[in-house]
């Protein structure tokens, strides 16, 4: 980030990370250009003209793409080529276009990206791409189109607008696209003028997984904020179920040292200050609890380093081009490769999801011990206990809609890397990484996994004032999420009008996202 000016990111293709990305993505911060990479920008330019001025045979600078690699593109045409084939590639098969959120910050990636010197654009096109993100102009994309190995389509289609077209509307209507301007005149709004991508340019803007990044940094900001509620919904039912808390203790996860299980430990420990729980000679019920209760920090420590792992991958690879064929400025030569297969990116979402999933059952046998008598010492169901055959959380059904989502965690927890069948371009395409799709089923697991917590929490809180606990004896990081949820219980009114979870559910995402 610009040490300068801490609301403007400076791009230099090595430096972007994922709170600049979200940041961005929201309009709460604008960002530049370095004046370095607008020389790698230029130095990269000389190296495509020269090789297309001595018709030098170049994947996707004078031949075709894909399964047409082979074939030459005259110099003649060449211009025209970049806009047929962005458009030929934006065929639209879905109404699941891509949130503006996304869009933004799938085009600041990709800036950056080209930032490298390494793509071979040239600099009006550049300039072209830095002053429609700087408008806001952002273009219209469908999203689930990709296979893992470039953004082919949905990169395409944001293309489009560069010179002045677009993907239809879902009516079949042409959308009218904004005026653009030139960003070396930032005070001018010029009318949209013809515009001509130049040799390799329109391969350059399909070729990159700056949307899949995109949509795997801003799930991993949301990641990180539920990681903090499960820490958050596990103290409640710590509280509810009056469980014993050495299994928390200083010494335990000291001597075993794993740097996840320290993160959950010392969150929840925090989040428990001064509770009367930590008088555990009074208070806790059992000497051994449940292993769901016992073993909450390694179970969320292990979520806390996939975690770590997977957005470590994720920050680097904003800042790693993958554009093929890459241009070195070392040695003025471009080298095909396939760097764009994106194997790593979907092995560490896949593994990320994985541990979601246990955190996320474990939060589901959390919810059963805390109505079950023979475990929480309580009446069935954590009914009013008065004979009658109404009231409590079972009567409500809340176990078996836990139960249901916990069911769609566990599907959507299968690994997706493999699932790729190949043979696409006439077999050249044989392998993929699959990364969007592990993104798009840990964003449905994630999903599911909030309206788990909800119930967890509901049920916790219900626990703790069954028990009569006043307020003042739980922790004290969890007091003024208790004061918003409990008045919303139906407590002793079970049956007398629907209940609805949905506003609880809010209330602890917004809860979670003021405290992020």
């Amino acid at each position: 980030m610009n040490s300068q000016n801490t609301d403007v990111i400076l791009l230099t293709s090595d430096k972007l990370n994922i709170k600049q990305i979200v940041l961005f993505s929201k309009k709460k911060i604008k960002f530049t250009v370095s004046e370095r990479s607008i020389e790698k920008v230029k130095l990269a330019r000389e190296v495509i003209e020269r090789i297309v001025e001595n018709k030098i045979p170049s994947y996707g600078i004078t031949t075709g793409v894909g399964s047409q690699k082979d074939y030459i593109v005259e110099r003649s045409v060449m211009n025209d080529f970049q806009h047929q084939l962005l458009t030929a590639h934006s065929t639209v098969m879905t109404n699941s276009y891509v949130p503006d959120q996304v869009v933004r910050a799938s085009l600041l990636i990709q800036l950056n990206l080209f930032c490298s010197g390494t793509s071979g654009i040239s600099i009006e096109t550049f300039n072209k791409l830095i002053a429609r993100l700087q408008d806001d102009n952002l273009p219209l994309s469908v999203d689930n189109c990709s296979v893992g190995a470039s953004d082919i389509v949905s990169l395409s289609q944001m293309s489009l607008n560069l010179f002045n077209k677009s993907i239809p509307l879902p009516n079949g209507q042409e959308l009218q696209v904004p005026k653009l301007r030139d960003s070396d005149k930032l005070e001018n709004v010029v009318e949209p003028q013809p515009f001509k991508l130049q040799p390799k340019e329109g391969l350059s803007l399909m070729n990159s997984n700056s949307l899949t990044l995109a949509q795997g940094v801003l799930l991993l900001y949301e990641i990180q904020g539920f990681l903090k509620a499960l820490d958050l919904v596990a103290a409640f039912s710590l509280e509810g179920f009056r469980a014993n808390l050495t299994s928390i203790n200083q010494n335990v996860y000291q001597i075993h040292n794993q740097a996840g299980q320290v993160q959950s430990a010392n969150n929840i420990n925090s989040l428990l200050s001064f509770s009367k729980l930590w008088s555990i000679q009074e208070e806790a019920r059992f000497v051994q609890d449940p292993l769901s209760f016992r073993c909450i920090t390694q179970i969320h420590g292990a979520a806390y380093s996939s975690y770590d792992w997977c957005s470590g991958i994720y920050e680097k690879e904003v800042n790693l081009p993958v554009d093929n064929p890459l241009v070195s400025l070392e040695d003025q030569n471009v080298y095909s490769h396939g760097n764009m297969e994106n194997t790593l990116l979907a092995l560490s979402m896949d593994t990320l999801r994985s541990a979601l999933c246990k955190c996320i059952r474990t939060s589901g046998e959390r919810i059963h011990k805390l109505h079950w008598p023979q475990f929480s010492g309580l009446s069935t169901g954590l009914s009013q206990g008065n004979g009658m055959a109404s009231g409590g959380v079972q009567f409500l059904n809340l176990s078996h809609l836990a139960s249901s989502s916990i069911s769609h965690c566990g599907y959507l927890s299968n690994p997706t890397l493999n699932q790729y069948q190949g043979q696409l371009a006439d077999g050249v395409e044989d392998v993929a990484g699959m990364a969007p799709l592990s993104i798009s089923c840990t964003k449905k697991l994630l999903d599911d996994g909030w309206k788990v917590l909800t119930i967890e929490l509901i049920i916790a809180i219900w626990a703790i004032n069954y028990r009569n606990i006043p307020v003042t004896s739980i922790g004290f990081g969890l007091r003024s999420l208790h004061n918003l949820v409990l008045p919303l219980l139906p407590i002793g009114k079970e049956g007398e009008k629907v209940f609805d979870t949905r506003p609880i559910e809010s209330i602890l995402r917004d809860y979670i996202s003021d405290n992020q």
